[in-house]
């Protein structure tokens, strides 16, 4: 049997399905072409111990599935609230002068803002320097990157 031409048909037939199935549960392209060429990469690697005449479709997207659930174990040790899906904007690329932060955010919101975005702390570090679960840090950094958000909208429209 070839598997190479096998191989080839496969992915040819198949490749925009699964991409569109990890988009779809990953809402990153990135990722999702990162987690296709994944599942690709072990269909090659296995070619001559699978049974092709078991159904490869249902095969590809079992392996999707374990592969963005890994990619996803692996990513939320990884949290950025920059990579928010809801808002990709990062406050510091919109940082507006004529909003007084001292005003906008209390004291231990400073220090958290300015622990990650200046210092570089990393959301790990920062759940055991502020004696919160890192979930809770992800959460409080979004809560503030909005509110600064919202000051800036009100400055802007003013």
């Amino acid at each position: 049997m070839n598997y190479e031409n096998t191989y080839e048909e496969i992915t040819r037939r198949y490749y925009q399905a699964i991409y569109n199935y990890c988009q779809v549960r990953l809402k990153d392209g990135y990722a999702a072409e990162d987690c296709t060429q994944d599942v690709f990469l072990l269909l090659y690697r296995k070619m001559n111990k699978l049974k092709l005449s078991e159904n490869i479709r249902a095969w590809l997207y079992r392996t999707a599935d374990r592969i963005i659930k890994n990619y996803r174990k692996n990513q939320s040790k990884d949290i950025s609230i920059d990579n928010d899906e809801t808002n990709d904007l990062s406050i510091t690329d919109k940082y507006n002068e004529d909003v007084p932060f001292e005003n906008v955010l209390n004291s231990d919101e400073r220090k958290l803002i300015t622990a990650y975005y200046i210092d570089g702390i990393d959301i790990i570090t920062l759940s055991k320097m502020f004696g919160k679960n890192e979930g809770a840090i992800y959460k409080r950094l979004q809560r503030i990157k909005r509110k600064i958000e919202e000051s800036m909208y009100k400055t802007d429209n003013i």
